[in-house]
Order: structure tokens, then sequence, then C-alpha cells
């Protein structure tokens, strides 16, 4: 999928699938139509540009899948939570269903929530029987 492609009407009517493959695991992403174009298209062309240059995304379609990750408007009234008497308040801007192997986020959470919630489903999926390591390197020009 290019995104620079895709017209404002197509991304505001129209759902995008992307597949993700790591670690033997197929992470299905699911873009809802939006309301507000330009989040949903900085959002997939930053994923695109980022994941797609380590080919984490994948070429081709897939009909199974490990966990779906899904990326919405708001919904009808953004989700609040008053953690004490002081007033601290946090939105919450990923909904995990573990057990439904579905995470849910919006649009206007941007590029880190989407890898926070990335994160998450790699941490379920290798729980039993693996794990994660960063690692970079430089090359030293001559």
């Amino acid at each position: 999928m290019k995104t620079k492609k895709l017209s404002d009407g197509l991304l505001q009517t129209k759902s995008q699938v992307m597949f993700m493959e790591t670690a033997g695991f197929v992470i299905r992403a699911i873009f809802e139509p939006a309301e507000g174009v330009i989040y949903k298209r900085l959002l997939l062309e930053n994923i695109e540009n980022i994941l797609g240059k380590s080919g984490f995304i994948a070429s081709k379609k897939f009909k199974k899948y490990d966990f779906s990750f899904i990326v919405e408007s708001l919904p009808k009234g953004i989700k609040i939570i008053e953690k004490n008497k002081r007033n601290e308040r946090y939105n919450l801007s990923i909904k995990r269903e573990i057990a439904k192997k579905k995470i849910t986020m919006y649009y206007s959470a941007g590029l880190s929530a989407f890898f926070v919630g990335l994160q998450e489903i790699l941490m379920y999926l290798i729980k039993d029987d693996g794990f994660i390591m960063h690692a970079s390197g430089i090359r030293k020009k001559k």
C-alpha cells in the first residue's frame, strides 16, 4: 500500500489493511475510515517509512493472522480515568482486548501510541517462547 497514491476521499470512506510479519507471527493492521484525513495519512506514511524499510511490512496478504491492530477515529466521548483526589486525569489512547487478540487505538494518538501497541502485541505473541532484543549498528565510512 502506498499512502501517497491514496486520495483523501478513499482515506475518508474505505479501510486500508496492512500485514506485518516478524518472528513467524502475522499482525493485521486495519486503518478504518477517518474524517480527519491528515491524521490517517501522516500515520500511514510514517509507518510505511519506518517499518517498510526494515521489511516488517509484508508485501502479501494473509488469510490467517495472530493478532489484530485497529486504528480508528475518536470514539463518541473520550475515555478519561481519574487517578486520585488531586484530579489527575488521563486520556486512554489504546484499548486492549488481549483475550480477543485485538488492540484498538485512535489516529490522534499518533505514531508513538502505534509503537506502544505494536510492542504490547509482540510481547504477548512471544511470551511463552521468545524475547525482544533491540540492537543498533553503525558503519564507519572509509
